[in-house]
């Protein structure tokens, strides 16, 4: 059993004069690129591109999935697969479809890998009518940096069962001829052949074949490289065959996303001028302020994720998209953000039952004179991996789970945030889940722990909680598989300060497979017109058992608004599991009510008794007041300086080590019965200048052992422990084992602006039985 006693003991000041608050630290992280396909032009676009040099130093983390690609095996391929890697992030693999003019690439999933001795898992969507569970691509997407017809022409998300496989590419004849350049995109039919009767079936026939596709359009096919406005009969001056694919856009530039089939040849309309792309499924680049047009084209990594689901009647599946769905931080969509999202119904059959129902998905992508860098980094592969997180806040005081229609809790409340991991299907193990949850500020944290399928319990150690930056960082032990499905990772804090749409708690799961974001829902904490004083306030310590009395009488006092006359209530008691109940009615406030708990509900060691109060009409709900009665371990707090002080210091220098003002007093008493040893703990935040966060000291406060370690306040380390090495001896005096030049100082990182700073320490004090 473990009792703690946490004191919040003095504001600590230190003055420093005539000093600069420059900090100078940090790291520049080089990030390599390789092009794994053996060619030798990845170092020359990169110094040719500064743009690239953009994506890859703002590159989200991904997988590194890069053995489950294939290159489009045809001459003119200018698609690689680049290797992103930093100090900070894993290994990840960047897929690059084109990054100059007059360029056609195109990557392929490896559905049918022939290494194994790697034993490589294939890499495909299955269509078999038997899998119903929805299939997900989780990705970010990459279209340079430049205005609207500067930058071109975009790529395609394509899902293809051509049987030229790995070959299939948009070409003057389906097999031979140029390869599709400009807004074939390099899956559109081909229309660039002049004074030549075409029809729309031969524009469908040069296309990707049994293939649907996505399009991420960033090129205004109106008419030439440069858009040069309306000519007679309202036809754009420069139109022809080859670039007039987005006429019907009535001449406006317009970046946009749209899917169709490309072999279809309703998917094209024949003009004088040439042949029209019918957008069906038109989604346009929303705008941001100040904007005419929206673009994709912004030096921005977009985020999206396709889920393909099989439908009950074997012949269809829906497709759908969700573009702009999260944040660089991987946190959930602002709702001022622009989330663009549709929806297919694609007929299965368009496919010509691929082999074995796996098929091929990849990316396609082609420029014409403007070029930009289309990259691609994947969170998902559905053919490996696939799971869930379920997010979501209880608020355990209130016995309640937060949620749209219910978003407030009480200052005071204790809290727990559940992430619930769900391993739904793949043949990947999902191991090695790397937990990364940021709290909001405004809680405060108080133990964590894992609960995997079955109840068996994985506690997280304080360490694994960063205060400072309020994040929790946990590796969890155990794979979750077809065996073991579920694990759900519970932070147990306490509402600390009030405010309203208190921002999410934001969780992040990386694994070698598998790259998870999830969101709690936002909350308000709000004050208790509902509160209770108990009297007394902590607890009590009693030598043994035969010291209490038979019945322990505790005084509640309940307020509520200040009202005179209160409310009929009922106070709820609970001690070893069960809880009882007292009405009571005609109470005024500053009356006691009383309760008491009989002698026989006391045990050796620690007991906690808990007191909440709730109004019998409204039916609102006090916080918990917990009393803790320890018997037969009397281990507390004595002497504790309220306000302490370090040395005045000018200007000061890096790693100086500024020592203490006398008054430094921590005492220890125990009176227990037996030996059992305690420990003390020491956690401190940096120090702030009069109060404001925002002007902290560049220094940190440190325990210097004996030995001459060094610990830092801020991570919470063991400052002693006991029992008294002297018979008999029930106090001890921490700070008199300390010298001048060792327990807690104050260490500078460097030159600091003069002024008071303070902060406060807490000592936390364990009964390690």
């Amino acid at each position: 059993m473990i009792a703690v006693f946490c004191f919040f003991c003095f504001a600590l000041i230190a003055n420093n004069s005539k000093a600069d608050n420059t900090r100078k630290s940090g790291y520049v992280v080089q990030r390599p690129v390789i092009v794994r396909d053996g060619s030798e032009s990845g170092d020359q676009n990169i110094s040719s591109n500064g743009d690239l040099q953009n994506a890859l130093s703002t590159a989200p983390m991904g997988l590194n999935i890069a053995d489950y690609f294939k290159l489009g095996e045809f001459p003119e391929n200018n698609a690689k697969i680049l290797d992103g890697n930093s100090v900070q992030r894993s290994l990840s693999s960047i897929l690059q479809v084109t990054d100059g003019p007059r360029q056609t690439g195109a990557i392929w999933s490896d559905s049918n890998p022939d290494d194994k001795l790697e034993k490589l898992e294939p890499n495909y969507i299955d269509i078999s009518s038997s899998n119903k569970r929805p299939q997900t691509l989780s990705m970010w997407l990459y279209f340079g940096n430049g205005g609207y017809g500067q930058v071109g022409d975009g790529m395609a998300f394509v899902l293809q069962n051509d049987p030229r496989e790995e070959k299939a590419i948009s070409r003057r004849k389906y097999s031979t001829g140029e390869v599709g350049t400009g807004q074939t995109l390099g899956v559109w039919g081909y229309d660039y052949v002049k004074g030549k009767n075409l029809t729309e079936q031969d524009i469908a026939n040069t296309a990707i074949q049994n293939s649907f596709a996505i399009e991420f359009d960033t090129f205004p096919d109106l008419g030439g490289s440069k858009y040069t406005g309306m000519g007679s009969g309202g036809v754009p001056a420069n139109i022809k065959a080859g670039n007039s694919f987005d006429y019907e856009l009535s001449g406006q530039p317009n970046q946009h996303i749209d899917m169709e089939y490309p072999d279809d040849k309703y998917t094209y309309e024949k003009r004088d001028f040439g042949f029209l792309f019918k957008h069906y499924n038109l989604e346009s680049a929303p705008r941001k302020p100040g904007q005419f047009y929206g673009k994709f084209t912004d030096g921005t990594w977009h985020h999206m994720t396709i889920t393909w689901t099989n439908l009950e009647d074997g012949k269809h599946a829906n497709l759908k998209y969700e573009f702009n769905d999260k944040n660089i931080d991987g946190s959930k969509l602002n709702p001022n953000s622009s989330l663009m999202e549709h929806k297919f119904k694609v007929d299965l059959a368009h496919f010509k039952t691929p082999a074995s129902n796996r098929l091929r998905w990849g990316f396609t992508g082609s420029t014409g004179d403007e070029f930009e860098n289309n990259l691609i980094i994947f969170e998902s592969v559905p053919s490996f991996l696939s799971g869930n997180v379920e997010p979501s806040i209880r608020d355990d005081t209130q016995n309640k789970v937060i949620s749209d229609g219910v978003k407030s809790v009480y200052e005071g409340d204790d809290l727990t945030f559940n992430y619930k991991l769900n391993y739904q299907n793949g043949p990947k193990d999902w191991e090695k889940i790397k937990s990364l949850i940021t709290l909001p500020s405004q809680v405060k944290f108080q133990s964590a722990e894992v609960i995997y399928a079955g109840g068996e319990t994985e506690f997280i150690s304080q360490d694994s909680f960063n205060q400072k930056d309020s994040k929790l960082t946990y590796v969890l032990q155990r794979n979750l598989n077809s065996k073991l499905k579920t694990a759900t990772i519970r932070i147990h804090a306490n509402a600390q300060t009030l405010g309203n749409n208190i921002g999410s708690a934001h969780g992040r799961f990386e694994s070698k497979y598998l790259i998870l974001d999830g969101d709690t829902h936002e909350f308000d904490i709000v004050q208790n017109s509902l509160t209770i004083k108990t009297d007394p306030a902590e607890g009590k310590n009693f030598q043994d058992l035969q010291s209490i009395k038979e019945n322990q009488k505790i005084a509640v006092y309940v307020n509520k608004n200040d009202l005179t006359a209160l409310p009929d209530t009922t106070l709820y008691y609970k001690i070893k599991g069960k809880t009882n109940l007292k009405t009571i009615t005609g109470l005024e406030r500053g009356k006691a009510a009383y309760i008491e708990i009989d002698k026989g509900n006391f045990e050796i060691g620690q007991n906690i008794l808990e007191i909440y109060a709730v109004d019998n009409q409204t039916k609102e709900r006090s916080r918990t007041v917990k009393l803790e009665y320890n018997v037969g371990r009397d281990l507390r707090f004595g002497d504790v300086s309220e306000e302490v002080y370090f040395q005045q210091i000018n200007e000061g220098y890096k790693d100086e080590l500024v020592r203490r003002k006398k008054g430094w007093k921590v005492e220890v008493i125990d009176n227990r019965s037996t030996g059992n040893p305690w420990k003390l703990y020491a956690e401190a935040v940096a120090l702030s200048k009069d109060g404001n966060t925002n002007q902290q000291l560049d220094a940190d406060l440190i325990f210097k052992h004996k030995a001459g370690n060094i610990d830092f306040l801020e991570s919470g380390p063991m400052i002693d422990f006991g029992p008294s090495v002297v018979p008999g001896k029930k106090s001890t005096q921490i700070t008199d084992h300390w010298s001048k030049d060792d327990g807690v100082l104050l260490k500078l990182n460097g030159r600091n602006k003069k002024g008071t700073y303070k902060t406060q320490i807490c000592w936390s004090l364990y009964d390690t039985l």
